[in-house]
């Protein structure tokens, strides 16, 4: 794992989103400007440091997968006593 100077975490995860969008040929790129935004607001929804449902549905239709096989629900922590 990797991490940033910003203190977050890199994973398998995030390289799985990248590599499947590679694959098919889909760049970040054109998936901002279909939707209007920077190559960055995409990037971050890539590495999970930012959410949007509208991108991330664009992806998993594009790749063919669902939402959830891409970026599933996080774990709750249980709560301390």
């Amino acid at each position: 794992m990797k991490t940033t100077k910003h203190n977050f975490t890199i994973t398998k995860k995030h390289f799985k989103v990248k590599g499947l969008m590679a694959g098919h040929g889909i760049s970040q790129q054109s998936v901002a400007d279909k939707f209007r935004v920077t190559r960055m607001a995409v990037s971050r929804v890539v590495l999970g440091r930012s959410t949007s449902a509208r991108i991330r549905a664009e992806i998993a239709i594009r790749v063919g997968m669902s939402v959830q096989q891409l970026w599933p629900p996080k774990r709750r922590r249980p709560a301390r006593a």
